[in-house]
């Protein structure tokens, strides 16, 4: 291999002069570029921003009465003598009153974001196990919980067993906090010294003596009022299935407790796919279900299957509820003499669903998980999957005690209606507007007063095993062709659907679920897509197609032919540099007269017929300026339209802008705030920079965006996706991160 470093300072510039003639030469044709003469754009019109249909952003976690609380990630449950209830949710302990309202007692909420300004702009942060008041408090994931009479909250957690007073105040009860091997370990004493190994359940006797499953310990403990620790059963780190006293009894991974209405302990020995029973003087004998490894037992429900018990609670009458991994959606019940379950008592076995009813077996859950009993005998649920808190009332009836029921559909009014990641918008003839709902996996459609209804695809139902696969899983692009039809881009499929008027979904081209080759052209049964994401047709019936991972634009011919207009390009760093930054073509939009037009960074427009393209405006390096031609910066733009007079709208997805390219190349904004966001550095000269369509949409750290109507000037967007122009100049936004249709047009017409 030649060495450069011999050369000298001569050699080098004049193999640098060469090398740059040299790939000039022999580069295939590029854009032509024509230098727009700098000019005051055309003064625009006074622009209001508005939403049109949807909500922005929904929140994951809010307190409030009833339905109007929010839950981000149900953990487990306990009451006290009063009723309340208390939640681990994620990060947060949650406490609800028996009318349903809920507030935070402890720890920082888990939304990832919080309100600022109206909207999310700030990102929450959590550092495990910090002590303190109320929101000053840090948890990590905790485990178990019980709750004293007088609403004092124990929690095991990282090794750790804390302890909640009525009034929030967050201190650590035993345990040392800490994942490595000074933390973890088996040492009984005064609770400052001891130490646990992955304590879980948790229950506290009248005397206030706090009993833990020390689960990877395999023993059971006990902390007195005065704060010493004992081991009542099992041997330190051995495992096994031996009833006996004390130390000679063996479990294996014991978690879930509960205290039976003579004063013993019960313990779900979760490995060993039984329930034992524990007296106060560490004597363990196996209760219900058969010891892994044992299969025959004389005493009663000795062949009840318990394997995988979550959560359980004992009433007064000793009758146990419970959760289990292999009864999934529900809620099981062992009498206490012990004969066969019912089965379900609430719920039905492998029905993922959401129901009230006026008895437990007609009601329907989505994997209960933990569970509490009120001093009335009211069972409450952590409906996990439903994001509710459910309450099964003494007589029976089963209603929602907390949180907000999900949806059936997601259609309805303009302020109903709800969208997740709109990315692909496109008008019909008759003014309704479409949208490729890319986070629900459905093609919606609205009209000109908001109203929502999908015309494709499947709404999510919880009951995934009772319908038939998704006919459309993510649709990325959407657009309208002759004769009514309808084209979707099917990102994560591979293909091109054809929708009828009728709604009738059908293979245009590609194979649902084939990944192509680079750019395999041929006949549209033939061909092969990888990622299209954005499709737009010419008014001869032609379609174009941007192919994302293989940064191309394609061409479906009216007759089925699939020919690349565009190849992706990768711009080089330096002549003698095999490194580049790699661009991917993000849209493409066709303007009345036939010319297409290509995102790619920069814009590029091709006459119509024509395989050359103009570069129209912007440049690679991504950032904000106005201005014309290859002066303006955009960030990740992602969204096309163009109007009857040959401007092009484009959606500036990274700067959270709408931005407008005249005929001529000048760049100006129409609506958005700028300056308002961080952005990206420019690539740095040897970095890669994949400007395309990877999970963070080509912005590592990207700065998230914002919500407001009103003047355009002010109005703010959160990652703007795509576009769309009425004949009468009136533009549609899909506002992907705000899950809402924003419609930009002038004061005049937005007071009619």
């Amino acid at each position: 291999m030649m060495s450069y470093l011999g050369l000298g300072v001569v050699g080098m510039c004049v193999l640098l002069a060469a090398g740059g003639w040299f790939l000039r030469a022999n580069r295939p044709a590029g854009p032509i570029h024509r230098e727009v003469p700098a000019g005051l754009a055309e003064p625009a019109p006074a622009l209001v921003v508005s939403t049109l249909a949807g909500r922005p952003l929904p929140p994951t976690y809010a307190d409030g009465q009833g339905s109007a609380a929010r839950f981000a990630r149900v953990g487990a449950l306990g009451a006290d003598a009063k009723g309340n209830l208390y939640l681990v949710d994620g990060t947060a302990i949650r406490k609800i009153t028996p009318a349903g309202l809920v507030t935070t007692l402890a720890g920082e909420p888990p939304a990832p974001q919080k309100l600022t300004d109206g909207h999310v702009m700030h990102i929450a942060t959590t550092t495990d196990l910090a002590n303190g008041q109320g929101p000053a408090a840090r948890f990590g994931s905790p485990q178990g919980i019980t709750v004293a009479p007088n609403g004092t909250v124990y929690l095991s957690e990282n090794n750790t067993i804390r302890r909640i007073s009525p009034q929030g105040q967050v201190t650590t009860l035993a345990g040392q906090p800490g994942y490595g091997p000074e933390a973890a370990g088996h040492r009984d004493g005064p609770a400052a010294q001891a130490l646990f190994s992955y304590p879980t359940g948790l229950v506290l006797d009248a005397a206030g003596n706090l009993f833990v499953a020390d689960t990877q310990n395999e023993v059971i403990r006990k902390i007195t009022p005065a704060g010493m620790v004992s081991t009542l059963a099992g041997e330190p780190g051995e495992y096994g299935a031996v009833d006996g006293t004390g130390r000679a009894a063996r479990f294996d991974h014991p978690k879930a407790l509960a205290l039976a209405p003579d004063g013993a302990l019960l313990v779900a020995d979760v490995a060993n796919g039984c329930i034992r029973r524990m007296s106060m003087r560490g004597e363990v004998t196996t209760w219900a279900g058969t010891m892994t490894n044992t299969h025959t037992g004389t005493w009663p429900g000795a062949k009840l299957d318990l394997d995988g018990i979550q959560s359980m609670v004992v009433d007064r009458q000793g009758t146990i509820y419970f959760t289990s991994n292999d009864a999934r959606h529900t809620v099981r019940r062992l009498l206490p003499d012990r004969t066969e379950l019912v089965i379900p008592w609430a719920g039905q076995q492998d029905a993922r669903a959401y129901t009230d009813a006026a008895t437990p077996t007609e009601a329907r859950f989505n994997y209960p998980d933990a569970l509490a009993l009120g001093p009335d005998g009211t069972v409450y649920v952590a409906d996990v999957q439903n994001y509710v808190i459910r309450a099964i009332a003494p007589s029976g009836r089963v209603y929602t005690l907390a949180g907000h029921p999900p949806r059936t559909t997601l259609d309805g009014s303009a302020t109903t209606a709800e969208f997740s990641q709109p990315r692909g918008l496109a008008l019909e003839p008759n003014g309704s507007l479409l949208v490729a709902d890319f986070g629900t996996g459905l093609v919606r459609r609205v009209s000109s007063t908001g109203e929502v209804r999908t015309i494709a695809g499947r709404f999510p139902s919880p009951d995934v095993r009772s319908q038939a696969p998704e006919e459309i899983f993510e649709p990325a692009g959407v657009a309208t062709g002759p004769g009514s039809s309808v084209f979707v881009a099917d990102e994560s499929r591979h293909t091109i659907y054809r929708l009828s008027p009728e709604g009738k979904v059908q293979v245009w081209a590609g194979q649902p679920g084939i990944v192509a080759g680079n750019n395999d052209d041929g006949l549209i049964w033939a061909a092969r897509f990888n990622k299209p994401n954005s499709v737009a047709a010419a008014p001869d019936g032609t379609l174009y197609v941007t192919d994302g991972e293989t940064m191309a634009v394609r061409r479906i011919s009216p007759k089925g032919k699939v020919s690349t207009l565009l190849k992706g390009d990768i711009h080089s760093v330096s002549p003698l540099s095999n490194e580049g930054h790699y661009f991917y073509p993000s849209a493409v939009a066709v303007g009345p007269d036939g010319a297409v037009y290509v995102l790619q960074g920069r814009l590029l427009r091709y006459a119509s017929g024509s395989s050359r393209a103009e570069w129209l405006a912007g440049n690679y390096e991504p950032g904000y300026a106005d201005g014309p031609g290859r002066q303006a910066r955009f960030h990740y733009p992602t969204g096309l339209a163009v109007d009857g007079q040959g401007n092009v709208f484009i959606a500036d997805r990274g700067n959270h802008l709408i931005r407008r390219v005249s005929p001529r190349g000048e760049v100006t904004t129409v609506a958005g705030e700028p300056g308002r966001h961080r952005l990206e550095p420019p690539l740095t000269k040897y970095a890669e920079h994949f400007y395309g369509p990877d999970g963070s949409g080509g912005m590592e750290g990207q700065a998230l965006g914002d919500y407001r109507n009103g003047p355009a000037a002010q109005a703010r967007f959160n990652h703007p996706a795509a576009v769309a122009v009425a004949p009468d100049g009136t533009l549609y936004v899909a506002d992907q991160d705000n899950n809402c249709i924003r419609v930009i047009r002038a004061a005049e017409a937005g007071r009619r």
